[in-house]
């Protein structure tokens, strides 16, 4: 149990638990060698997605906006090595964007900035 109280003793009590490494539940991310880059960020709605070290196995890129909106999709399917593909988002909105790359292992997303 914790217990907070304030400058004007006013207190706060709080449940607390133990969280047991991997026993929680998420996104589990990459443990491969998969290395994701992009580049310029911040950008101007153009950008390289660069993966390096792919090993024949299915990914998904996906692109979406602050709210969630999927803008952007692209599967890759058995491809070893790297890729590099150049993304136009110039006709989206300036704002905040979410690039994942997933695959059976998991996923990993990265913060992307259009201005």
């Amino acid at each position: 149990m914790l217990t907070l109280t304030d400058a004007n003793g006013c207190i706060a009590t709080s449940l607390t638990q133990e969280i047991l490494e991997g026993t929680g539940t998420g996104v589990l991310e990459m443990s491969n060698d998969v290395v994701f880059k992009i580049y310029p960020n911040p950008n101007t709605g153009q950008f390289i997605v660069e993966l390096n070290n792919l090993k024949n196995d299915e990914y998904l890129i996906e692109i979406r906006n602050i709210i969630g909106q999927l803008v952007f999709t692209e599967n890759i399917s058995k491809l070893n090595g790297n890729f590099y593909k150049k993304v136009d988002l110039t006709t989206k909105e300036n704002g905040v964007y979410f690039i994942s790359l997933t695959n059976d292992e998991g996923k990993t997303t990265k913060k992307l900035i259009v201005y």
